[in-house]
């Protein structure tokens, strides 16, 4: 895994301070950077170019997590995660290697979601922000036409959806 460490991820801002509106518990989020989406309403524009925000190596961005953030709960939103699929699930394993739980949000459908990132995450938030249905009355989620996906509770239950 330490050419995959290497991997370099645009990040947009990480908020340390905690949040309670992107997964279960006290959670760090991480805003990577670029989105193809640009959802009306969308909360994070700043996100959007592919080319703002600031260069890491995967493992400088694990190693800054684990430094600066109090929680061992980390949700990896954007911008559009999935634009940087290898960086993502780089950065999944090496936080899940030190018992982090982490959550990946994206504005994509479940079956765009790269079976690798789906199997190493604890949770996926999916579904594009619809300005329209949006919410604050559903748990982790901005508009209703999104899915909070309790991916461990799934495996133990063997409720999970036909493969892609």
């Amino acid at each position: 895994m330490p050419a995959l460490l290497e991997i370099p991820v645009r990040v947009s801002g990480i908020k340390y301070d905690g949040s309670i509106a992107d997964g279960p518990g006290m959670r760090t989020v991480v805003f990577l950077q670029g989105c193809d989406k640009r959802c009306k309403g969308c909360h994070n524009p700043e996100t959007w170019d592919p080319k703002g925000g600031v260069a890491y190596s995967v493992q400088g961005l694990a190693d800054e997590i684990m430094a600066r953030s109090e929680f061992r709960r980390v949700t990896i939103s954007g911008g559009e995660p999935l634009l940087q699929p290898e960086a993502v699930l780089a950065l999944i394993r090496t936080l899940k290697d030190k018992g982090y739980d982490v959550c990946v949000y994206t504005g994509r459908h479940r079956s765009c979601v790269p079976q690798d990132i789906e199997d190493a995450a604890d949770y996926l938030k999916v579904g594009e922000f619809m300005e329209e249905l949006k919410t604050s009355v559903i748990p982790y989620m901005g508009s209703s036409n999104q899915e909070f996906i309790y991916l461990n509770e799934e495996r133990l239950s063997g409720s999970a959806p036909c493969p892609k």
